[in-house]
């Protein structure tokens, strides 16, 4: 299905803020530093007593649009902002920094919304009980990309300038940003909020290497947890196809007239049509939506029909009584068998999201593995196949933490390098401030010396190929 290659493609294209092994490692120069006083001085996000009432999501439609206005008043490939991902990745030393500047002014207004966004209290994109279902639009998400690079270049420029302070101060709006998309109850902004902190984690790396910048160590360990909640859009994910076909949940009860049947198979045209993403090719002459529906009525028809008899004798099986069967049309028996199991399948995927991260993938790989009835349910099958991936959405958001957690071994290190005048030898040296553990595993982050350096390096999460972007790997060097 076109929907989850999409949300694949995102996984595909989330920006390496890490090496993996084997690959050129990420450079941090780190200055031995204690950790503030008070030492929740800082936070990694505004924290409560900062945000005011308000939704957040209209000051970032604000932004967005002002961003838009910049755009329209510049030539056609005069403007910068495709320029600002390659200048977040980098190097900052590569950063063009008048150009970056002059580009942050003309966009002035449009951060002075994101400020303010980022500390209302809630944050509703208004699309929870929209009717639309799978057909829903969602234009505002895609922005958000180019609207939280600008507060992470921000960020960056900032350090540049030896304000890293105020730097931290724009990674707490980017964070709350990122955080903010997550709250829309799909699948594709919880990626989009994913990948964009994986940028302003890059931004974090230059706070922590500037000069006099004290110890984050309890800035990181005190963020929320888990830092990208996936359980809201999985959760709407979950309930996707009764908001498409919202006539499923009528299926069990009384039979239905024939009205009410030839209804559903009017709807079911409309909505087939949508999630079969396939449509006639245009050198046949079929290429208008009227014929495809009619194309989507004759396979219905076929699923119906070769569905049915197995439904039958399942419907019955689970107890329904014989004369209540038989008096229910064809399609409500036929979806009323498809939808009772895919419920079941769905289920026994999606209940492990709220499990621990471990014991989720174990119950994931069991669900997988078990074996399902689809012989002569044609309809089932086909439901059962819009279900969405859940791992890579639960391996993406579990990848922030990762990214943070490593951080904040740095941050241990630099606190220890501060009282002893050196590296840890093992991680299990630092006592006072101790080094988190990786959470995709469960075990310590690897951590070895070389030379004057310290290695900090994480493994591929079991299951993925090698150097497919999961891994992490930090070379730390002492500033002289």
């Amino acid at each position: 299905m076109i929907r989850w290659l999409s949300l694949l493609l995102i996984l595909a294209i989330v920006p390496r803020a890490e090496a993996a092994e084997g690959s050129p490692p990420v450079e941090v120069v780190i200055h031995p530093a204690e950790g503030p006083e008070p030492s929740l001085k800082y936070r990694l996000v505004p924290d409560d007593d900062s945000l005011k009432p308000g939704n957040a999501a209209l000051f970032y439609h604000r932004g967005i649009e002002l961003m838009d206005e910049v755009r329209r008043g510049l030539e056609p490939g005069k403007h910068d902002e495709d320029l600002v991902s390659d200048w977040l990745r980098g190097p900052s030393k590569e950063i063009p920094i008048e150009r970056a500047k002059a580009w942050l002014d003309l966009n002035r207004n449009a951060l002075h919304e994101a400020e303010l966004g980022a500390r209302c209290r809630d944050c509703d994109w208004g699309l929870d009980d929209r009717p639309e279902g799978f057909g829903l639009l969602i234009p505002e998400f895609q922005p958000m990309r180019s609207f939280i690079r600008l507060v992470g270049l921000r960020a960056r420029l900032d350090v540049i300038d030896g304000r890293p302070m105020d730097a931290l101060r724009w990674l707490q709006t980017g964070y709350a940003m990122s955080r903010h998309v997550c709250r829309a109850r799909f699948l594709v902004p919880l990626l989009i909020g994913v990948s964009l902190t994986s940028y302003l984690n890059r931004a974090l790396l230059d706070v922590i290497e500037a000069p006099g910048t004290p110890s984050l160590y309890w800035v990181l360990m005190a963020r929320p947890r888990p830092f990208i909640d996936p359980t809201g859009p999985l959760e709407g994910e979950r309930l996707y196809l009764e908001r498409e076909i919202p006539e499923l949940r009528e299926l069990d009860g009384l039979p239905w007239s024939v009205a009410k049947a030839r209804a559903f198979v009017e709807d079911l045209e409309t909505h087939f049509y949508r999630l079969s993403e396939w449509r006639p090719p245009a050198r046949m002459g079929w290429g208008d939506e009227e014929t495809g529906r009619w194309l989507n009525r004759l396979g219905i028809a076929a699923l119906v029909a070769r569905s049915y008899p197995e439904a039958r004798r399942s419907l019955i099986a689970r107890g329904r009584p014989l004369d209540q069967v038989e008096a229910m049309p064809t399609i409500q028996v036929a979806f009323l068998d498809a939808y009772l199991g895919y419920k079941v399948y769905r289920d026994d995927r999606y209940r492990w999201t709220w499990a621990p991260y471990q014991m989720a993938i174990e119950g994931l790989i069991r669900s997988e593995d078990k074996p399902v009835h689809f012989e002569g349910r044609p309809l089932l099958k086909f439901l059962c196949s819009l279900t969405s991936p859940i791992r890579p959405a639960l391996d993406s958001t579990l990848r922030c933490g990762r990214q943070l957690d490593a951080i904040a071994c740095i941050e241990a290190i630099r606190i220890f390098a501060a009282k002893h005048g050196r590296f840890p030898t093992r991680l299990d040296e630092i006592t006072e401030t101790p080094a988190p553990i990786d959470p995709m595993n469960g075990h310590p982050f690897a951590y070895r010396l070389e030379g004057d350096r310290a290695i900090l390096s994480a493994p591929e999460p079991a299951g993925y190929p090698a150097n497919f972007g999961f891994s992490l790997r930090y070379e730390l060097k002492l500033a002289r």
